[in-house]
């Protein structure tokens, strides 16, 4: 009786052992969702330019790199044309969050305007929505306009690279909060705006606004700057250039390259001197 009993409890015990060794395959699939949570297009514009929001909500399970392409069409309905494209910044998504991104139009004219959303999610383009708003303004804005900062109340200065575009800001104010946009750029280049808050008078700031060329070439891209309050309007000219480090990787090689002909005229000289001796 007693081995009957040592004898079952040895096979639970290895029926145990082997169903704990084999391996259970667990697969989560991989869901790309999310959707449009809150959208803010003020519908009147009184001051210098306009601020598009709009949240994003990951509901996936995959972290994905996302950001916002807001259109702008002149007039409402039918009749409409395409004004300008304006991207917001690129941030990482993560499942479960909220992403807030803001993209910036500054209207050189009054007007009626519409907007229309796309969103550039992982792979995919999501349509959005689309608000229409006024603009309604006491200032007139325009390229040769008498608005623009007077000598030596702005200085900008900007070093480029195939990537981005670092913007040296000196003031000889302090301005609350102010934008910097391209006005015009490449088709199919995505260029991003920056809002820069509380530069202080006489202080440098620098300032990175980042771009994505499609094949990049060096070009002239006009930037304006200007106060949220509308009393500032700058129009400033950057030429992308590639920015020339220095070149240590041809160094590297070049110094490999030497070391390895005064070893062989070493290893030579000296194998010669070998058979001179015998």
């Amino acid at each position: 009786m007693g081995k009957k009993i040592v004898l079952f409890f040895a096979v639970v015990f290895l029926s145990l052992t082997a169903g704990a060794l084999i391996p259970v395959a667990v697969s989560v699939n991989s869901d790309i969702d999310g959707f449009i949570s809150y959208v803010d297009v003020p519908v009147l514009v009184e001051d210098s330019y306009q601020r598009f929001t709009l949240v994003w909500v990951n509901s996936g399970s995959v972290s994905c790199c996302l950001r916002t392409r807001a259109d702008v069409y002149s007039g409402w309905g039918d009749n409409k044309s395409l004004l300008y494209s304006a991207w917001s910044g690129e941030v990482p998504s993560e499942p479960g969050t909220e992403n807030t991104l803001y993209s910036y139009w500054f209207p050189e004219g009054d007007g009626n305007y519409s907007v229309d959303f796309k969103i550039y999610y992982c792979n995919l383009i999501v349509d959005g929505l689309e608000r229409n708003f006024t603009v309604a303004r006491e200032r007139v804005y325009s390229r040769n306009s008498t608005v623009l900062a007077a000598s030596g109340l702005l200085d900008v200065s900007a070093s480029t690279n195939k990537s981005a575009i670092e913007f040296t800001l000196k003031s000889s104010e302090d301005i609350d909060r102010m934008l910097i946009t391209p006005s015009s750029y490449p088709t199919a280049w995505v260029f991003e705006s920056t809002e820069v808050n509380h530069l202080e008078a006489g202080k440098p700031r620098s300032v990175r606004v980042n771009y994505e060329p499609t094949i990049w070439k060096s070009r002239n891209v006009s930037f304006t700057l200007v106060s949220a309050d509308g009393s500032m309007f700058f129009e400033h000219v950057v030429k992308l250039e590639e920015k020339k480090g220095i070149p240590w990787e041809s160094i590297a090689m070049g110094f490999l390259f030497l070391l390895v002909v005064f070893l062989s005229i070493l290893l030579f000289s000296l194998r010669k001197k070998n058979i001179n001796q015998l």
